[in-house]
C-alpha cells in the first residue's frame, strides 16, 4: 500500500518517489527531461523492514537485479551485494560486528578487468562506542592508511587525521 508519493526534480531527470509502512522507500519511478520513462525501482523488504532486493525494470521492460542484501539475526546487513546492468558483480560489502553489535570492519571487493580488489576496514572504538581509529588497507596495491579521530567532552568529533601507515606521515587534517 502506498502512503506517499513524492516527486522531485534533478538536473535532466524528474522522479516519483513512493513510500509503503515504516516510511520506507517501495519504488522510485524516473524520467528523462522530456517527460518519457527511463526506468523504475522497486525495493523488496523482509518482515524486519530490511532492505532486501533492489530491482530495476528499464523503459525497455527489461528488469534488472542492482543490490541483494543479506541480514543476521539482529537484524545487522552483513552483506551486500550490487551488481551492474549486465548483471555481473560490481561490489560486495561484508560487515562484521562485535558483541556490542557495533560494526568493527568491513571489507569493500569489487572486481575489476579481471582482478578482484578488496578493501579493508577495521575500526576501534573507545567506552563510549565512539570510533577513534579506522585502518584501511587495499588488497591490490598495498595502501595502508590510518584515520584517527578525537572527540570534545560532548562526544562531538571534533578532529580527524589521516596516517599513512607506512611512513607514519599525516595526509590530511580536517577539523570541525
Amino acid at each position: 500500500m502506498t502512503i506517499k508519493g513524492d516527486t522531485e526534480k534533478k538536473g535532466n531527470l524528474s522522479f516519483v518517489v513512493n513510500y509503503g509502512e515504516n516510511q520506507k522507500v517501495v519504488d522510485t519511478t524516473l524520467y528523462d527531461a522530456n517527460g518519457k520513462l527511463d526506468k523504475r525501482i522497486i525495493n523488496e523488504y523482509d518482515s524486519n523492514s530490511n532492505l532486501l532486493l533492489v530491482r530495476g525494470i528499464m523503459n525497455d521492460g527489461k528488469e534488472l537485479i542492482t543490490q541483494r542484501s543479506t541480514y543476521n539475526d539482529k537484524n545487522q546487513e552483513v552483506e551486500s551485494i550490487s551488481y551492474d546492468e549486465d548483471g555481473s558483480i560490481y561490489t560486495i560489502l561484508r560487515s562484521h560486528y562485535d558483541e556490542r553489535g557495533i560494526c568493527i570492519a568491513w571489507e569493500i571487493e569489487e572486481p575489476m578487468d579481471g582482478n578482484t580488489e578488496t578493501t579493508y576496514y577495521f575500526c576501534t572504538f573507545d567506552k563510549n562506542d565512539k570510533e577513534v581509529e579506522r585502518v584501511i588497507e587495499n588488497s591490490r596495491t598495498g595502501d595502508k592508511s590510518k584515520e584517527l579521530c578525537t572527540y570534545d567532552s560532548k562526544g562531538n568529533l571534533k578532529e580527524m587525521k589521516v596516517v599513512d601507515v607506512n611512513s607514519g606521515e599525516e595526509e590530511s587534517r580536517n577539523v570541525y
